[in-house]
């Protein structure tokens, strides 16, 4: 099985951009992983250090959350961050992007913009010994990577 080196992780309390990133249509919906807290994103960081990290934050939690970010860039140098961020931190869109956020969403409408960033920066890592089946999957949207079903052989069938 081809591992991947980058996954799109939502860290959020609620679920609403990882329903709405799901109802996306094509390959990013295969990648996309919620985690409720630091201790989750971790290990999926070890595990595939070139992910695309989107995190809430609101006035209570952005500080830990951006320092969080801020160690991980650092350990993981691959890995790129966005803020989802409640409108009262508008104020603080310049601060966001200043420690390394690649953008910052205010609303779900800002999600295709989201999606293209995510898919860009997924597509980048995307495992390079891809057999002829593999691709074909991967192009419907259908990456191999995420099929547990999937048994990769010397032949690709």
């Amino acid at each position: 099985m081809v591992e991947s080196r980058a996954r799109l992780l939502i860290w959020e309390r609620h679920g609403q951009w990882s329903r709405a990133w799901h109802g996306t249509s094509g390959a990013i919906a295969w990648h996309v992983h919620q985690v409720r807290g630091a201790v989750e994103v971790e290990p999926l960081l070890e595990s595939a250090r070139a992910s695309f990290l989107a995190m809430e934050c609101d006035a209570i939690n952005w500080e830990s959350r951006c320092d969080a970010a801020l160690k991980w860039t650092r350990d993981y140098g691959q890995v790129r961050f966005a803020i989802l961020a409640c409108p009262d931190l508008i104020p603080m869109e310049p601060w966001f992007r200043e420690i390394g956020a690649v953008d910052v969403a205010w609303d779900l409408r800002d999600l295709g913009r989201l999606t293209r960033l995510a898919c860009r920066h997924l597509a980048r890592y995307r495992p390079a010994d891809l057999n002829p089946v593999q691709r074909c999957l991967e192009r419907w949207g259908w990456l191999p990577e995420f099929r547990p079903d999937y048994e990769r052989t010397e032949h690709g069938s």
